[in-house]
């Protein structure tokens, strides 16, 4: 990514992460006077992303084409497959997470139904890392299914978690 980026003479700085404030480091590259593109790894799944930001939504979606031809990336059928496919609780956990993280910022319904799957699951890490999924793309939709762990969920630590996001919706007024 640094390569491509001073290949094509962009202009980056970085924000170093701040876990107290739940930052993570951010690599903001210039690509032109309105568009941006913005590097980051979360820390949950390890998984680098970018995103682009543009005063049009034209500008933004040549951004992304741009990206998308010269980077090795995922695309969401990948996600998606990666989790219908997953077999252990390891693997399952990583994939929900990914699944939420590479969602559109409004919750689809894909985003949603694994979501909810993996809530279900025998394995309590899988279900924690199904509740801090619902973070990516905070939405409704996940309120009783948080509120179903809070109270439900046979692990203390699973229940905690979802009272921490439920807390986190109401002071997003969700």
């Amino acid at each position: 990514m640094i390569d491509y980026a001073i290949e094509h003479g962009w202009v980056g700085t970085t924000t170093p992460g701040d876990p107290e404030a739940g930052t993570i480091n951010e690599t903001v590259w210039m690509m032109s006077q309105d568009v941006s593109l913005h590097f980051l790894v979360d820390d949950q799944t390890d998984c680098a992303y970018v995103y682009t930001a543009a005063n049009s939504a034209r500008a933004c979606q040549a951004a992304e084409q741009e990206v998308m031809r010269h980077l090795d990336v995922i695309d969401r059928s990948e996600l998606l497959a990666s989790f219908d496919h997953a077999e252990s609780p390891s693997e399952k956990r990583q994939a929900v997470l990914r699944v939420a993280l590479g969602a559109p910022d409004e919750l689809d319904d894909d985003t949603f139904h694994r979501v909810r799957e993996a809530m279900r699951e025998s394995d309590s890490e899988v279900r924690k890392a199904a509740v801090y999924a619902t973070s990516y793309s905070p939405s409704r939709r996940f309120i009783p299914i948080l509120k179903s762990a809070f109270r439900e969920d046979p692990s203390p630590d699973v229940r905690e978690h979802a009272a921490t996001l439920i807390e986190a919706y109401k002071q997003m007024r969700i």
